[in-house]
């Protein structure tokens, strides 16, 4: 009888699946249509305006990764990144624990609760440039650059796009499916591409020449927003 039940207790010992964390890797290149960016060089956008861009910076945040048709989600912690074009290539790692997610979503700006959790460090410390004040909270996307159609002083080019409540929310939601080859190994390898041009033509016709400053909330600074919420693919 003891053997009997030991035998039918074995039986009901099923073995722990061990999950192991799967890596990912973002990496973040920066095209002007079909040509690598750089910076301080001649570029041209769909409108055959000429430009050149010192600084092109923005936020991603809220990263995460999920399963097409699925509500569950795979955070990044303290997912907030401070992208930098005129510096290369930008890259962030972190881990997940599903192998088959295929979709990766992120926010481009900085979600309204950190705009006003006061004084923040790393890619968020004021230090960084990106902080209006506590009342207009950050600078989502800042372009700064010459054009010799611009009729601003110095032919300046500058476009700093906020707002982060309400009818002048500025953040934007991108969501990009993951193809197979980024799956190798253990891995999650993300290559997004960015194409800086988008910014003036991703979904409204924004023409240096009608507006090369523009450094407020309103109207102008959302259809910058819709714009540059088109500038990402993966490669």
């Amino acid at each position: 009888m003891a053997v009997a039940i030991l035998s039918v207790v074995a039986c009901k010992k099923t073995k722990t699946e061990v999950i192991t964390d799967t890596a990912v890797n973002v990496t973040i290149t920066h095209k002007v249509g079909t040509s690598n960016f750089t910076a301080n060089t001649n570029l041209t956008n769909s409108f055959g305006e000429q430009y050149k861009l010192s600084k092109f910076q923005y936020y991603i945040s809220n990263v995460f990764l999920l399963k097409q048709g699925s509500n569950l989600l795979h955070p990044e912690t303290e997912s907030y990144h401070l992208v930098k074009a005129e510096n290369g290539n930008n890259s962030f790692s972190f881990n997940v624990k599903d192998k088959t997610l295929n979709q990766i979503k992120f926010l481009v700006g900085v979600d309204s609760t950190r705009n006003v959790s006061g004084a923040q460090t790393g890619a968020l410390d004021p230090l960084n440039g990106m902080f209006w004040t506590w009342s207009s909270g950050y600078i989502m996307a800042k372009m700064e650059g010459t054009s010799p159609i611009s009729n601003a002083v110095s032919n300046l080019v500058t476009y700093h796009i906020g707002g982060f409540t309400g009818a002048n929310s500025t953040l934007r939601w991108v969501t990009l499916n993951i193809p197979p080859a980024a799956y190798v190994d253990n891995k999650i390898n993300i290559n997004l591409q960015c194409d800086i041009n988008k910014f003036f033509d991703g979904v409204h016709a924004m023409k240096i020449v009608d507006e090369p400053i523009m450094m407020n909330h309103g109207a102008d600074a959302k259809k910058y927003a819709d714009n540059y919420a088109t500038m990402f693919t993966i490669q």
